[in-house]
């Protein structure tokens, strides 16, 4: 127990943690001389000098006291808060797992499989995202057949063909059955986009030497065109279905790309940049991403970009086109000729996770895999 002196006092007096004893009245007569003597002294003794507790007065009472606490709401992500209940409270941070942990790659790639190393004999291929279970789709070496996407929930898949004469999209299930021709007696059909409700294709028709950006039924059945700039091709929903992404030679100075409304209205310019192609793709996340470069110079590069003009390239050699977001738009994937550099039966299809840049080889042929689409 503490002990402490009371100058007003003849002996010491006790503390403990709620009172102090003080002395009897008999005892307080220094107290008299020396409040008349020294009464500055005192005042200035008793608050400066000495313990709070030893100075003489009534015995303290606890008074009641309204505390206000103010609580934050706060979402906190892969971590939990334990509150520890010790006399200093802490707060323990326990992760519950890694951020770099590789999530299970889902859904299906589709894409072209040149099959036989030779120029016109193109058939529709798909694969699992993980790598397994590779199908070839169609089998008819005497039609070509591109531009391969997944739709229905990735129950379906609509590509172009020659297979009845000039290119027509076709449908196909995911297990080569069905096989179903979807438009004719409008021109040539290719790069086709459905919808993500489900109800409508997009595509690039060419007619009388004419590209067009046109709107059709998910049936096939032909609703009109939405556009005719010059050149103007591959066309991609966004993710919400009320805009659309297109590449166009509007001004005569080399492919940029374009968005428009759904019904055609408020076409809007958002890239100027060298060597474009054309295809590209619009994630789910909001990200647009295609390549630049030139196919003779081998020099082609994967890039992201937005309707506000912002490019962060994502590669850097190895001759890169044709990405395609994952559904979830983690991931891309891509053509390269990275593995098998100079080699025109060299392109094979890739994996990119966007948050590290992590690569992975899909396919591994002797012959060219290229125009990869990503679906459910």
């Amino acid at each position: 127990m503490k002990k402490c002196w009371n100058p007003f006092c003849r002996k010491p007096i006790k503390e403990d943690a709620e009172y102090c004893v003080y002395c009897r009245a008999w005892q307080r007569l220094p107290i008299v001389i020396l409040g008349v003597l020294v009464p500055l002294l005192s005042i200035i003794i008793l608050v400066f000098k000495f313990p709070q507790g030893c100075i003489p007065g009534p015995i303290a009472t606890s008074t009641p006291t309204t505390s206000i606490t103010v609580v934050t709401k706060t979402t906190i992500i892969d971590e939990t808060i334990e509150i520890v209940n010790t006399p200093t409270p802490k707060i323990i941070i326990t992760p519950t797992s890694s951020s770099k942990e590789e999530k299970a790659l889902n859904g299906k790639i589709v894409f072209t499989c040149q099959v036989d190393k030779t120029i016109g004999h193109d058939q529709i291929c798909i694969i699992n995202a993980d790598g397994s279970g590779k199908k070839q789709l169609t089998n008819n070496l005497n039609s070509e057949n591109y531009y391969p996407s997944l739709y229905g929930k990735g129950s379906k898949v609509i590509f172009s063909s020659s297979m009845n004469g000039g290119y027509e999209l076709f449908s196909v299930d995911t297990d080569g059955k069905n096989l179903k021709q979807l438009t004719s007696n409008h021109g040539e059909f290719y790069s086709s986009d459905v919808s993500p409700d489900g109800k409508y294709i997009l595509a690039t028709r060419h007619q009388n030497g004419k590209n067009y950006i046109s709107l059709l039924r998910i049936d096939g059945s032909f609703i009109g065109d939405l556009n005719s700039y010059y050149d103007c091709k591959e066309p991609v929903w966004s993710p919400d279905g009320s805009e659309i992404l297109f590449a166009a030679n509007t001004e005569s100075k080399g492919i940029q790309f374009y968005t428009m409304d759904k019904d055609g209205n408020n076409v809007r310019k958002i890239s100027n940049l060298s060597y474009l192609t054309g295809r590209s793709d619009w994630g789910p996340n909001g990200q647009m991403a295609s390549f630049s470069g030139e196919y003779k110079k081998q020099n082609r590069e994967l890039f992201l970009f937005d309707e506000k003009g912002a490019v962060d390239y994502l590669t850097n050699g190895g001759d890169n086109l044709a990405p395609s977001f994952s559904p979830d738009g983690s991931w891309i994937a891509f053509t390269s000729y990275r593995d098998n550099f100079g080699d025109p039966d060299g392109c094979e299809i890739y994996l990119m996770r966007l948050s590290d840049g992590y690569v992975k080889r899909v396919t591994d042929n002797d012959y060219c895999d290229y125009q990869p689409r990503w679906g459910d």
